[in-house]
């Protein structure tokens, strides 16, 4: 059994896949994929409340992908938009490359917030990365499936917060159509049970993509599956949102 177990289990590695345009998101995380050089995305995500976030990103070196996006709420609707009181950035940098045996390896920086901003306690629903590391690992199951893992740390956390954070996530590709995808944050930096936001919980989202081509998808959403938040807040529902991507390189 052990010596048919080994010749199996190096077919496996051997068919590790490294794509050329590797994810660079599951749904709320991010992976240590950078696109090649002169690589773009453009993305606009739809999320409750009329919400929309749209960015762009462009690669440089293989190495290096910066994004730039902006966003607001009741955009879709009645009344005045509640735009987001700044843009946000994303920068990420490749530090390691993927290979048979170890997996990508990346460090960034995001101060892309997820859900509605909430001025009174200045933060959206669900906290920025800010600073984080990665690391990514393809393997050639079905047509792609991908497993990320990382760290995320929040230097200007709350005293009574932890500023670190672990967040975890991955995808499985079907004949190149079909996407389902997942992540989860433990979220440690945001469980302080204040009746607030987060209570303990973390945050797991869960969808499926579907590729119209080999540039563009659309996605449905479950966010906040745990429903961590107060119950009976707006922080506390789950909600469903949809997202356009459109990848391509120069």
């Amino acid at each position: 059994m052990k010596k048919a177990f080994f010749p199996v289990f190096l077919l496996f590695l051997t068919n590790t896949i490294i794509a050329d345009f590797q994810p660079l998101k599951v749904i709320e995380i991010p992976t240590a994929g950078v696109p090649p050089h002169g690589g773009y995305v453009f993305d606009l995500r739809q999320d409750p409340g009329g919400r929309l976030t749209g960015y762009t990103g462009v690669a440089f070196i293989n190495r290096f992908y910066v994004m730039l996006g902006y966003g607001g709420g009741n955009i879709i609707g009645n009344g005045e938009p509640d735009w987001n009181p700044y843009p946000f950035i994303e920068a990420r940098f490749r530090v390691f490359e993927e290979n048979i045996f170890f997996p990508g390896i990346a460090i960034g920086y995001s101060s892309y917030g997820y859900g509605s901003f909430d001025r009174s306690y200045n933060r959206f629903y669900r906290k920025p990365m800010e600073f984080y590391l990665v690391g990514s690992k393809a393997f050639d199951l079905f047509n792609y499936a991908g497993v990320h893992g990382g760290l995320s740390f929040e230097p200007d956390a709350d005293s009574t917060e932890n500023p670190v954070d672990i967040f975890l996530g991955g995808q499985v590709c079907f004949e190149n159509i079909v996407e389902l995808l997942a992540d989860y944050r433990f979220g440690l930096n945001d469980m302080e049970k204040d009746g607030i936001f987060g209570e303990g919980k973390g945050y797991l989202n869960a969808g499926l993509k579907v590729w119209a081509s080999m540039d563009l998808s659309v996605a449905f959403y479950f966010i906040n599956i745990t429903e961590n938040g107060e119950t009976g807040t707006p922080w506390s529902e789950i909600s469903r949102c949809m997202e356009i991507t459109y990848e391509g390189v120069f």
